[in-house]
Parts: C-alpha cells; structure tokens; sequence
C-alpha cells in the first residue's frame, strides 16, 4: 500500500520517493502500510456489510425485481397511486438489477455481502489515495477521520457503485490504472449513480490548480477528463438512453422538492458528523500552513464547500480529502514509516483477515433485511383485510412506509408516497409535508380521496385523526395508528372485528 498518486502531485518523480517510508528494507514481510491497508478494508466490510434498514434502499430493491419481472426498466412510476405512470429516471438500474440478482440466484446475504465488499474497497481506497503522507500517523489519523464519516454516510444504496468508480477514476487519474479503463469505468458510474459529475468536476479543479501552480498546460489532467467525457457520454448506451447523463442537471432543478430530504441539507455541525468534517476543515488550515498546492487546495476546498451545502457530497469527497491532504499533515517528531516490518504488521493483519472472514459467516448466517423500524404488523394487519396494496384502496403513509410496501408488494403496493423526491409532482410532495409537518390535515386527505391512513402515533396529525368526527381510529399502539374514513367504501373492512 505504498504506492503513489504520482500525477494528482507533479509530473515529476512522486514525492515519497525520498520519503523515509520509501527507503529500502532490508526485512521482508507485511509492512505497516499494507498492514493498515488491510485494517481499514475489514473496517470498511464491517460498515457495508451491517444488516440493511435504509429505506431507500428497499425502493432499489423493488426497482430490481422489477427489472427482472418485466425484461424492461420501468419509465413510468409503477407504485403509487398519487403520480401512476408519472415519467421517472431510475437512475440507478445497474445496481438494482444486481441486487435483485443475487437474490434471485444466490441469496438474499449475498446483497450485504457485495455492499461489504464495496464499502471494503472504498476503505483501502482512501488508504491507497493517501499514500503520499510522509508519516504514518497523521496518514491514519486521517484515513480514520475519513472511514468515520463512511460510517454514517455509506449505506446500502448504489452510492457504494459511485464511490467506487470515482476510486477508479483517482486510480487513473495517477496513472496506477491507464486511460483506456475511463470509458468503462464512466459507463459503470453513469448507470449506477447520479454523483458522476461530481468526478469531471474533481478532474477539472485537479488541472486548474495544476495550471495555477505550473503556470503551464496541465495535459495529463487534460486526456483524463477528455476521456472520462467520452466514457460519459458513452454511459448512455443503456435501456434508458440520454436521459440518465441529463439526470443529476434535472434533479438540481427539483430543489424546491429537495428541501426538506435530510441529505440534501447541510451538515449539523453539532452531531457527530459534523464535528468530523470541522476537524477535516480545520486539516485544511494545517494543510495551507505546510504549502499545500493550489493542485490539491483547489480541489479539496471545491469538496468542503460542496459538503457545507448538501452532507451527501462529504461521502465522494472523502476521497478527494485523502488525496488532497495527506502530503501536507506531518508531526514536529518522528514517527513511524510505512514501509517498516515488524511483528505487529503481521499482527494486525491476521486480525483483520480474521475479522472479515467472521463477519463474512456472519452475514451468511443471517437475513438480509431489519425491518424492526417499519409497520411490518400494523401491514399484516391491514393485509388481512384488504386494505393495502388493493386497487380500491388509498393508503396514506409516511415516505419510509412507502419504502417499505414497495419492497414488500413491488408494483401492486398502490403507495402514497415514499422518498423518491425527484420526480413526484410538487403537490404530492407539499400534501405529505403537510401530513407531517401541519397544516391543512381534512383538505389533504379529502383531495387525494383517502380511506386508511397508517401513521405515527405521536404526531399532531394522528392527535387530529383521534378527534376528527369523520375518521375512526381502529387499531393504535405505541408507535404507530391506523385510522379508516367512517364514509369510504372499504369502512365495513377497516371497522370490521
């Protein structure tokens, strides 16, 4: 692990190569870095393989099923009964076939398995980009910092395929992987994740500070991004054409709808991911002080800001932090190098292998789905008397419900909403507002013709539900209500014993 991002510094001889960590060794063995390397790979499985509860991740699912169901990807909503057959961009087809496909062919573990594998990856990734650190303190220090944020950032979503293909861009970006793979990584990106601007434009900061710094042509940087063009445009070779190279600028256009989605904001500098990317910031100022290049400056300070305003972008620039930053962050004291040998590299190696093995049997051994913070028997019971995922029947939910009776009925769940904020008219999106956040209760569930609403039982909208002459309450417990429109059609079924 101690090779070196050569090209994301000079075009000259990579810097470490006078370094004390790249002296050569007269021991053999597993160094540190490739020790350390191996560590963060069994912290990053650890993180991606936990057991899946995003309800995001449920609609992916679904998407995939129905994939595999029909031989098409849908371009029509086929789940909800607010916007049915609205036109939608599922952007994220590869992965939600390939999750459909393992639990098709070989079983539903194998999804937590392939998003610890992923996750994995991204971890040694950000070991691997950090490699021009020329102490190995700092260098974990900020690696640490760095898979901390990946622990509340990579869920199970195809963001793992994204940030995985932004690894390999960075991997041909400092020549470790060559030119040619840009087309197909790009490819791979731009059918799996809407983040893959955000790569063009890392490649683009890369070369202007380059060029800030050389005050010459930056070429290299110059054929990467070419290339990476042509790999994007080449991404729309796919069942869905254009439309997913134009998606990440409609979506920037939806942000009226975006504004209340939790990662589209920014980051609460008072919880713990927020207090980490302040410690990243502050690295910064560090970095600045020891001479950093506008080459790295540029680029990691376009990722900060762009994490400031919307905390999704702090998982992709995780990346550009490990590159950006770890040549500048040095001890006044001496410390231990990377390429040192010793017993405790291999220590710490057979640890980490062990650890992966074990969570890997773990993994196998068990589910892939937790479902303890959805209304699995508040559903069971609205399934035992028709009154959910049936045509006749309108079903008011909270988005996540909505998340979860996709992945539950796939296209007959007849949903009111879930998460996919992109594409809903703006008028679902505000009537859900108002269920959740106040306002006119009566006129949303007269309009959208309810019969059954199935909420929170601590929320103004279930207390208004409980003292509403029109609705009756029947079923409640401590976390969730079921309430039926005294009037609908569908009474006789909800009231019934």
């Amino acid at each position: 692990m101690t090779a070196v991002a050569s090209s994301l510094h000079t075009d000259e001889a990579p810097p470490e190569s006078s370094a004390p960590e790249a002296a050569p060794q007269a021991a053999s063995g597993l160094s540190y870095g490739g020790a350390l390397g191996l560590l963060f790979a069994m912290l990053g499985f650890l993180i991606g393989s936990r057991l899946i509860s995003d309800n995001s991740f449920f609609t992916h699912f679904a998407n995939g099923r129905v994939i595999l169901e029909t031989g098409s990807v849908p371009t029509g909503d086929p789940y909800s009964f607010t916007a049915p057959g609205e036109s939608v961009t599922i952007q994220s087809w590869l992965p939600s076939l390939v999750y459909a496909g393992l639990e098709q062919y070989v079983g539903e573990w194998a999804i937590r398995l392939l998003n610890g594998v992923l996750a994995g990856i991204v971890a040694a990734g950000l070991w691997r980009l950090s490699a021009t650190a020329k102490q190995l303190v700092p260098r974990v220090a900020l690696v640490g910092s760095l898979v901390v944020i990946g622990a509340m950032m990579w869920g199970p979503r195809p963001l793992l395929f994204g940030l995985v293909a932004m690894l390999g861009l960075f991997l041909v970006l400092d020549r470790t992987l060559p030119l040619w793979t840009l087309p197909l990584i790009m490819w791979f990106w731009v059918n799996s994740h809407g983040s893959f601007p955000l790569g063009l434009a890392a490649v683009g900061a890369f070369g202007l500070g380059r060029f800030l710094d050389e005050r010459r042509l930056p070429w290299h940087e110059i054929r990467v991004f070419a290339w990476a063009t042509v790999g994007m445009l080449g991404g729309a070779l796919n069942p869905l054409g254009v439309t997913l190279i134009w998606f990440p600028i409609h979506l920037l256009g939806r942000t009226e709808a975006l504004e209340n989605v939790i990662e589209w904001e920014s980051p609460a500098f008072d919880s713990p991911l927020g207090l980490v990317f302040i410690g990243v910031i502050l690295l910064h100022v560090l970095a600045a002080r020891n001479g950093a290049r506008w080459q790295h400056l540029l680029p990691s300070l376009a990722f900060v800001v762009a994490g400031i305003i919307a905390v999704r972008n702090l998982a992709p620039g995780s990346l550009v932090f490990a590159v950006c930053l770890a040549p500048y962050l040095e001890l006044r004291s001496g410390s231990i190098v990377a390429s040192a040998r010793g017993f405790l590299p291999k220590a710490l190696a057979v640890v980490s292998v062990t650890g992966i093995t074990m969570a890997a049997l773990v993994v196998v051994s068990q589910g892939a789905l937790d479902l303890e913070a959805y209304p699995v028997d508040e559903v069971d019971w609205l399934e035992e008397r028709s009154l959910v995922a049936q045509p006749d029947v309108r079903l008011a939910h909270r988005e996540t419900t909505g998340n979860y009776l996709e992945l539950r009925y796939g296209r007959d769940a007849n949903v009111f909403v879930d998460d996919r904020f992109d594409f809903y008219p703006i008028e679902v999106l505000d009537d859900h507002d108002v269920l959740i956040f106040g306002g006119d209760f009566r006129e949303v569930l007269d309009r959208n013709e309810v019969d059954v609403v199935l909420w929170d039982a601590e929320s103004s909208f279930s207390s208004w539900l409980a003292e509403a002459d029109e609705w009756t309450i029947a079923e409640e417990n401590d976390d969730f209500v079921i309430a039926c429109r005294s009037a609908s059609p569908v009474a006789a079924r909800c009231l019934a014993d």
